[in-house]
């Protein structure tokens, strides 16, 4: 109550900031140009690399096929090519926090959660592998692109396996979950609310990935990366999950078994048997409750003792 004549209006709060420091929202639009920008980059980064060996006296042809079978060129570029675009998201919608807080970098999982998000992740990997199985009949993808993707996921030498490793299971789930559900996830739920920032994400996520088939499915797995990053305001169970499905085509090259419709070259559409895609999608689906439960207990308040 004020002093004097009349009653004075308290005053109004400050609009609240974020939770991740982000201090503008961040439009639609510029979550499409951001991301078109970072995919553009990558690939002008992996054209360099083109150029620099022919410069140094490579066939051009024999470049460029050296560079599309080397994952870890194109996961460096990609590193690179993400950073750079975060950095810019950064610069433009944060406010000055620390970098771990405005990306949602928070390690805020146990064990048992994180072991069931792996769990989860491997299982997953399955129905998604189905969905790019599907797709394939309406949108067939060539049999040398198919191919390709199958030469580079094979490996002969411990460095091989390394570099599929590093950048499959780790470069491309990190940058990727930081980017997506990081510097753009926040300012784009502030701006249209939660399920929009979810949709919009996982959309721009699953177009990243080139073909019709990839998209399909990668759109599917960023909902879901979607809802774990707004469940557990963090973008770490989201590279936890994101690392878990991508280590499963590692896991299982060719090299290992060859399973028509995850990992055989086909011009015609193949299909997993169905009684793995039950049980994976089982799996996946009962380590999801067991997660959010465990999640659920670890996050409640401890009760205090009298």
């Amino acid at each position: 109550m004020g002093t004097g004549e009349g009653t004075e209006e308290p005053a109004q709060e400050p609009t609240a900031r974020p939770k991740n420091g982000l201090a503008e929202p961040i439009p639609w639009w510029a979550a499409i140009g951001l991301t078109v920008g970072a995919v553009t980059l990558s690939a002008m980064l992996s054209s360099a690399s083109v150029f620099v060996r022919a410069f140094r006296g490579i066939p051009i042809r024999q470049a460029a096929q050296e560079v599309t079978s080397d994952p870890l060129a194109l996961g460096l570029a990609q590193a690179a090519a993400f950073g750079l675009v975060i950095f810019v998201t950064v610069q433009l919608f944060a406010t000055r926090r620390s970098l771990r807080e405005t990306l949602a970098v928070r390690f805020n999982l146990s064990t048992r959660s994180a072991a069931l998000l792996v769990m989860m992740g491997l299982a997953l990997q399955f129905p998604f592998s189905e969905l790019s199985n599907l797709a394939h009949q309406f949108w067939p993808v060539p049999l040398a692109d198919q191919q390709r993707v199958l030469e580079l996921l094979t490996t002969r030498t411990l460095g091989e396996s390394l570099s599929v490793i590093i950048a499959i299971v780790i470069i491309a789930p990190v940058v990727e979950e930081v980017f997506f559900r990081g510097a753009l996830f926040e300012g784009l739920q502030v701006r249209y609310g939660a399920t929009f920032a979810i949709i919009i994400t996982a959309v721009l996520f699953g177009v990243s990935h080139g073909s019709i088939g990839a998209s399909i499915y990668a759109t599917v797995a960023g909902l879901l990366f979607g809802a774990l990053r707004l469940r557990t305001d963090s973008v770490v169970p989201g590279v936890v999950l994101h690392a878990s499905v991508n280590a499963v085509p590692v896991l299982l090259s060719p090299a290992v078994i060859q399973l028509p419709g995850f990992n055989v070259a086909s011009a015609e559409a193949q299909h997993l048997p169905w009684w793995i895609l039950v049980s994976a999608s089982a799996i996946a689906v009962l380590a999801a409750f067991a997660f959010l439960h465990v999640y659920r207990d670890e996050a409640l308040p401890e009760e205090p003792t009298p």
